[in-house]
């Protein structure tokens, strides 16, 4: 926990710092979604892997201890961070149909970066009892304009 009042400093700065870094990665995706060639979703995901490693072994840290203190700022950040995983999977999907080799070389490190994400964040969740507010269901896997990717829907008779 917290010793002083200049460690609850330092935690609300880098709080609002990887708040602004999972702005910028937010704004991203958006950029990416308008212009998804192969070659920038490449580049995002490469990209993407460093921010979110360091977010899981620094950012994760600082919204733990300040999740009860910061309720409205910790909660946004992990939705900034939602959209971003969310399209880093559908970039993983796309490559899975696509056949897109220099992608789907990189996803078992990307999956696994995901689960441990989504782990941790469960685990914060957890520890300041809330659990209520998490809620974790089946993605259903899409293209990248956001359609159902066929090969995965059902047909019942």
């Amino acid at each position: 926990m917290l010793k002083n009042a200049t460690e609850l400093r330092d935690c609300r700065e880098q709080l609002k710092v990887w708040d602004e870094a999972m702005t910028c990665c937010q704004d991203l995706v958006t950029v990416i979604k308008a212009q998804d060639t192969k070659l920038n979703l490449r580049v995002f995901l490469k990209g993407s892997l460093p921010i979110l490693r360091l977010f899981l072994s620094q950012g994760m840290s600082v919204c733990s201890v300040m999740f009860k203190m910061e309720s409205q700022v910790v909660p946004q950040l992990l939705k900034k961070l939602q959209v971003v995983t969310r399209y880093i999977q559908t970039v993983c999907n796309y490559s899975k149909v696509s056949k897109d080799s220099l992608i789907i070389q990189q996803l078992p490190v990307v999956r696994g970066l995901l689960e441990n994400i989504l782990l941790s964040v469960k685990n914060m969740v957890v520890r300041n009892k809330c659990t209520d507010a998490f809620f974790m269901g089946s993605m259903k896997n899409k293209d990248l304009k956001g359609e159902v990717i066929h090969s995965q829907v059902r047909i019942f008779i």
